[in-house]
């Protein structure tokens, strides 16, 4: 099927571009219209939008509101076919395989090497998801795929670390040696510093051992970010910042204890629900969105310094037809426009839209957000520094506020305060 960049080589009635409706394609009549009509022609190229009155004159009302559902950018940008299957939009054989056959067969590696009893008890009691224990469990057994272990298994490969370029890619070197996973510890909201071990099981037994259950929580998924960050640089080519890498394990934890909130009651002393996790010298951009009646899309966004304090809340209120998916792309856009126009230079951008963060940060592809979040990566690049990281939504309140707070006063600008909470006037 076709991803709609600028319409200009799909034509609306025959070919196939709607990825939500059976058949991908437009099955009611098209009122007043060519035949061979492009879907350029319903695109206002100046403003990067679905030209509204028109696409209702033509189209029948659920495929017009599907079709208003499809994100654009707002850069010109060609239409491109990609394989509907994958939410990447690549085609893979095997994919297509699995798309004929309906069966998926899953390979799970044997265990080898087990750790000790008391380290194996400590990582399937911790109070983490699944997940988590599993990739522990590999590591403490020693068979995560290091370029030291795939050469034991007979592949030939260069086992110097690809990311410090000092010393063959072993476990102990990548989690215990390496300047780059010190550095995430000593970001992370533990300021952990090691006990100068380069055993990678006595770090981890360490940490499992600590009394604090947040302090488990948050060194475990630390472990598991840093060698998501490490398959990042090899396979991806992609620097990875430490201060980040620590921001979303500790944001991860707070996901899980959202969920969890049993695993809570033994948390840090700083309450992980107050959000406070800015670094220094960072302005951090918290934006949410909102829907109202009458095709009424609402967008809320509060700008805090490293000190968490306001320094600028913002609300917009468009007539606009979309869907939740939709609107947060376009709330996350806005909110990186309005920031370029502050001319800030160290940002960390925060939403609760988990599938569109994933996006940008390219952990997974979704075709019908991509090119919105291409958008959003091309804005980023005009900071100094900035990222993209979740949040869940009960942090995210400040902005989701705003978002309703505009369906009733409009678009509006304070300077210093956040309205929800010191209900000041707006200055614009």
């Amino acid at each position: 099927m076709w991803r709609i960049g600028n319409g200009e080589k799909v034509v609306a009635k025959r070919d196939k571009w709607i990825p939500t409706v059976a058949g991908l394609k437009v099955v009611g009549q098209m009122r007043n219209s060519d035949p061979d009509v492009r879907v350029s022609n319903f695109i206002d190229s100046e403003l990067g939008m679905w030209r509204t009155d028109l696409m209702r004159q033509t189209f029948e009302a659920d495929e017009a509101e599907h079709i208003l559902g499809i994100p654009l950018s707002r850069r010109n940008v060609v239409d491109k076919q990609v394989w509907h299957h994958e939410k990447s939009g690549a085609y893979f054989v095997k994919t297509a395989y699995h798309v004929c056959i309906r069966d998926k067969e899953a390979k799970e590696p044997g265990p080898s090497n087990p750790p000790s009893q008391e380290l194996w008890k400590k990582v399937w009691n911790a109070p983490i998801h699944t997940r988590i224990k599993h990739f522990l469990w590999r590591l403490a057994c020693n068979i995560l795929p290091t370029k030291t272990n795939l050469q034991k298994k007979g592949i030939a490969l260069e086992e110097t670390c690809g990311l410090c370029h000092q010393g063959n890619e072993s476990t102990n070197h990548l989690f215990t040696q390496r300047d780059f996973a010190r550095r995430v510890f000593f970001a992370s909201v533990l300021g952990y510093h090691s006990n100068g071990t380069n055993d990678t099981n006595a770090l981890l037994f360490e940490m499992l051992s600590n009394c604090n259950v947040f302090f488990v929580q948050v060194s475990c998924y630390l472990l598991h970010h840093i060698w998501k960050a490490r398959n990042l640089r090899l396979y991806q080519q992609k620097d990875v910042d430490p201060v980040k890498v620590a921001m979303e394990a500790r944001y991860a934890v707070m996901e899980l204890n959202h969920h969890n909130p049993s695993w809570a009651k033994n948390k840090n002393p700083e309450s992980v629900e107050n959000g406070s996790a800015s670094a220094v010298g960072f302005h951090t951009v918290r934006v949410d969105d909102g829907l109202g009646e009458n095709d009424v899309v609402t967008f809320g966004c509060v700008i805090l310094d490293d000190e968490e304090k306001p320094v600028i809340s913002l609300c917009k209120k468009q007539v606009l037809r979309s869907n939740p998916s939709l609107a947060e792309d376009l709330a996350l856009r806005w909110s990186m426009e309005t920031t370029i126009s502050l001319k800030l230079s160290k940002v960390i951008f925060q939403s609760d839209a988990k599938k569109l963060v994933d996006c940008v940060n390219e952990v997974t592809t979704h075709v019908c957000l991509e090119l919105v979040a291409e958008d959003c990566r091309s804005h980023l690049k005009s900071f100094s520094i900035a990222s993209i990281v979740f949040i869940p939504r009960k942090l995210n309140s400040k902005a989701h506020a705003l978002a309703q707070l505009a369906k009733s006063v409009g678009s509006k600008t304070w300077l210093g305060v956040c309205p929800i909470v010191d209900s000041p006037s707006p200055v614009l």
